[in-house]
């Protein structure tokens, strides 16, 4: 009995020591929360697959609840991934806990001012500046949230009073140099368009304006003059155009002109609205018409919905045109990649169909395309601090008979100065 009772011992502590070796190699085997943190950030940034990088930031937050740098970082999972609800959360949650981190502003900073929320945005800034008064990335933040909130004159001041301290500060300098464009009260700008035929016409078209601009606290006014050469004949119309800031988020375009001479070159007159309406994350929605006057009226309405994503602005713009033979239209799809913060840095690409009523050198075109295909190219660059240069190509295939295509090349350089 003795021995068998010996024997079953035997057994037993066997199978204990078995378990405990194969708990202790599974323990081992099991990865961390700095494993699954390294794992997470592998995940976002280099194969950019937020959903798994998540999943395992929630993982590793279940082995350590208080690691404050992954609760971070799953806060700006969340907001990459526009959960903003989740992101907040996480933040506040951090922040209850120690108000002045420094990753944690950083971060909520982010979130608000990418969705659009700048008095929040700014309300977390200050407090960064001032627990962090020599952080450049803190006080660029302050003053981006008053820029975009319409506060350029106080964010050029923020800039200056750290850049007095701090002149080494390169990325501070381009931003104050950019604000100090912005606040340049007038605007001197001088274009000229050129649009060969390769079928239709034996005379290209020309087109030259002359424009002078204003800039108030509550929007722009700008005037101008335009001088066409087409068909051997000559013309002329004074334009007036202004960009008013109605609301939070709501801004208008209203303009005008009309023509001096001869009106086969330019309409009698012409006047447009739109308003663009910011709907959050990035959206922009504009409505409108134009109204043009040549022989006979027409009138066509203009929808548009735009969207920025990270350093570009992609739109979808229609122009439909009611007729006795239903509704024409046309279509533009654009992008615009900026080059930098300054607005005025910038390449774009457009392809579409139809003629736009806001394409000067096109306008007295409007009426007699069939069909239309276009693609056209731009480039914008600020030099020199206060000056602008800007040229553009494009070409149309346009059917100007019925089944009778032919192209058009052209090209429009023009040239911007701002001065106080």
């Amino acid at each position: 009995m003795n021995t068998i009772n010996k024997h079953t011992a035997s057994i037993f502590l066997g199978l204990c020591f078995i378990f405990f070796c194969e708990s202790t190699l599974f323990a081992q085997n099991k990865p961390s929360s700095d494993d699954l943190f390294t794992e997470a950030r592998k995940e976002a940034f280099d194969a950019k697959n937020y959903k798994k990088a998540i999943r395992l930031a929630q993982e590793a937050l279940v082995l350590s609840p208080n690691y404050t740098d992954i609760q971070v970082f799953l806060g700006r999972l969340y907001t990459w991934t526009e959960k903003t609800d989740s992101a907040r959360f996480i933040f506040k949650k951090v922040l209850t806990a120690n108000p002045l981190h420094e990753d944690a502003l950083q971060a909520n900073f982010d979130l608000e001012y990418w969705n659009n929320r700048f008095p929040r945005a700014l309300e977390i800034a200050e407090v960064a500046v001032g627990a962090y008064p020599n952080r450049e990335n803190f006080t660029t933040d302050k003053a981006k949230a008053l820029r975009a909130m319409g506060k350029a004159q106080e964010a050029l001041n923020t800039i200056d009073d750290f850049l007095g301290s701090h002149p080494a500060s390169t990325d501070l300098q381009n931003l104050q140099v950019n604000l100090k464009n912005e606040l340049s009260v007038y605007r001197l700008g001088l274009n000229y368009s050129f649009t060969y035929f390769d079928k239709r016409f034996t005379q290209p078209w020309q087109l030259a304006g002359l424009s002078l601009g204003k800039q108030y606290r509550w929007g722009s006014v700008n005037m101008g003059i335009n001088y066409a050469h087409r068909f051997g004949s000559d013309a002329t119309e004074f334009e007036l155009e202004s960009y008013p800031s109605l609301a939070k988020g709501l801004y208008a375009y209203i303009g005008g002109a009309s023509s001096i001479s001869s009106y086969g070159l330019f309409a009698k007159y012409r006047v447009g609205l739109s308003l663009y309406k910011s709907l959050g994350h990035g959206f922009e929605l504009e409505a409108g018409f134009r109204h043009l006057r040549f022989s006979d009226n027409t009138t066509i309405y203009v929808g548009g919905l735009g969207k920025y994503l990270g350093n570009s602005f992609v739109q979808l713009r229609t122009y439909l045109t009611p007729n006795s033979n239903g509704v024409s239209n046309s279509f533009t799809l654009s992008n615009r990649f900026y080059l930098s913060d300054n607005r005025f840095d910038y390449v774009g690409f457009s392809v579409g169909t139809g003629v736009s009523p806001d394409d000067k050198a096109q306008v007295n075109n409007l009426t007699n395309q069939l069909q239309t295909f276009k693609l056209g190219a731009e480039y914008s660059r600020n030099v020199r601090k206060k000056t602008t240069l800007s040229v553009s190509i494009n070409w149309i295939n346009e059917e100007y008979l019925t089944s009778t295509f032919g192209n058009q090349f052209g090209a429009n350089f023009s040239i911007q100065h701002r001065f106080r």
